[in-house]
């Protein structure tokens, strides 16, 4: 009697356990997935992948086991969210948004808990596929913006994959396994190609219009971007998120890919002119938009031609906006930079440079209010030589001067840049710079070098060794050696003539010689 008891027992909790096979908890099954978008590695406020967490209910023929639930999201990046904040929704409130059942008009904010950390609080999750709910259950999470230069700057070709690690409460409602998630791979993407046709002239000759090109590239397809509105947030090639009402950007960003070129050292009286569209021949335009902080025109409206950039002190900053772009394609371009001088102005001697960055540059390293989105870090390369100026000068040698042992020297310089227009220039005027090297019959050298008064074009520099002479030279008296004339123009000839009969009476010996241009 107690084994048939016990036996029906048995198959007592054998029933209960099929039955309760028959009908096991309907429960959501989930994945999660990213948007493994590049993105620059010069950004501190790039816009980063979707987090998309996609579920479907585990047993889709049995009843649901309830219509909707609540759950806490949270997203934790290896570098600090940038994205704007203190807009009106909270203090620390970003434009960061949460997106169920792709209902962009019923989204949530998410709100930074850390720097490196958000979260979307009080998410309404529907029960797949029951109650007119859709089959899939889609949480789309956009519009994160992160400081990537804290990841360092990859080489060129190279990347830094950035991955999210996603976490709920309660951890039973949204399980998706593997919690980490790619949401994009920095690369570095401005490339600076340097100058080409850098321009050099001489300061005594007038430049007309000559043009020397800043060449850059992009470094992967989609990383200069026009300011746009998407029509979802899975569009990556504009400077945008999901609009954030009050918030200080425009459809997530502030400004659309902008360029900053800084000139240093440009010599004194070097006009310099940049280009108000510049076009690569294809589908990329930049719009000049600034000089030396200086509306110029406004993006995508310009009237051609170029504008005159003034350089206090030899600086200047000039910044360009992506007007269009192909975002398909690697694009390049070369800046034009328009040069011109006259001599009557007398340029300065020396050398422009210039460097190319993003723009803005620095700001937050943090979510902030007031602070554009993208902004950058300068990266710029040394500065890039794009104009000089190089002093005119003939150099002549003397190789042979003495007034010594009877004998004098008689010397002259032609400044022969005074051709009634045969060569093409202009006549030149400019001093002569007359070092002597050698000694005295007492072994002494001339402590000072001679600079006279300027020749003019079509004039003669002339002196005796032993006395000077016009134009304010200064003689050596008892010297012998060779002399080196540096003279502000060009064409200079000289002639000189050594004998002991300058004093009077017949000479008994003279030489005569043409001075060399050494090199």
């Amino acid at each position: 009697m107690v084994a048939i008891r016990h036996r029906a027992l048995q198959l007592l909790a054998l029933g209960l356990m099929v039955a309760g096979g028959a009908f096991a908890q309907n429960d959501l099954s989930c994945t999660i997935a990213g948007t493994q978008q590049n993105v620059r590695a010069e950004g501190k406020a790039e816009l980063l992948g979707d987090i998309v967490i996609e579920c479907v209910a585990s047993e889709p023929d049995d009843p649901a086991p309830w219509d909707e639930k609540q759950v806490n999201i949270i997203v934790n990046l290896p570098v600090n969210v940038t994205n704007n904040i203190d807009f009106g929704e909270g203090d620390d409130t970003t434009d960061s948004r949460l997106i169920v059942n792709d209902d962009y008009n019923d989204g949530l904010y998410g709100v930074r808990t850390a720097n490196r950390e958000i979260a979307f609080d009080d998410v309404t999750v529907p029960f797949p596929g029951f109650g007119g709910n859709p089959d899939t259950t889609v949480i789309r999470i956009t519009s994160i913006r992160g400081n990537v230069t804290q990841l360092g700057l990859p080489s060129e070709g190279n990347t830094i994959q950035i991955d999210a690690i996603v976490s709920t409460e309660p951890p039973s409602t949204l399980s998706v396994g593997v919690p980490s998630v790619t949401i994009g791979f920095s690369r570095l993407s401005l490339i600076s190609e340097g100058v080409s046709d850098a321009v050099n002239g001489l300061q005594c000759v007038d430049l007309e219009e000559e043009t020397a090109f800043l060449d850059i590239r992009e470094g992967f397809a989609s990383a200069w971007k026009t300011q746009g509105v998407p029509s979802d947030a899975k569009n990556t090639f504009w400077e945008s998120g999901i609009f954030a009402e009050d918030s200080n950007n425009g459809a997530g960003a502030s400004q659309e890919t902008q360029f900053r070129l800084s000139f240093g050292t440009i010599p004194g009286d070097v006009s310099l002119s940049l280009a108000n569209t510049v076009t690569d021949g294809g589908d990329l335009e930049l719009t000049l938009l600034s000089v030396n902080g200086d509306s110029i025109n406004d993006l995508c409206d310009t009237p051609g031609g170029s504008v005159s950039v003034d350089h206090e002190d030899g600086d200047a900053v000039a910044i360009y906006g992506v007007c269009d772009n192909n975002p398909n394609a690697r694009e390049e371009i070369s800046i034009p930079m328009y040069l011109e001088w006259d001599v009557d102005d007398t340029p300065e001697v020396g050398a422009g440079t210039v460097t190319i960055s993003y723009y803005p540059l620095n700001g937050s390293d943090f979510s902030d209010y007031e602070d554009p989105e993208p902004r950058f870090v300068d990266t710029a390369s040394s500065p890039e030589e794009f104009v000089s100026v190089t002093k005119c000068v003939t150099t002549l040698l003397f190789p042979f001067v003495t007034n010594q042992s009877g004998f004098d020297t008689g010397l002259a310089i032609s400044n022969t840049s005074e051709d009634w227009g045969l060569s093409g220039i202009d006549g030149q005027d400019g001093a002569c710079e007359v070092h002597y090297i050698g000694t005295d019959t007492s072994d002494n050298t001339p402590e000072v070098d001679v600079t006279t008064d300027d020749v003019l074009a079509g004039e003669q520099l002339v002196w005796l060794l032993s006395a000077g002479g016009s134009h304010g030279v200064v003689g050596a008296p008892d010297f012998q050696g060779y002399i080196l004339a540096a003279c502000d123009f060009q064409y200079a000839h000289g002639y000189a003539f050594i004998t002991d009969g300058f004093g009077g009476g017949i000479p008994s010996l003279a030489q005569g010689y043409l001075a060399r241009h050494p090199g």
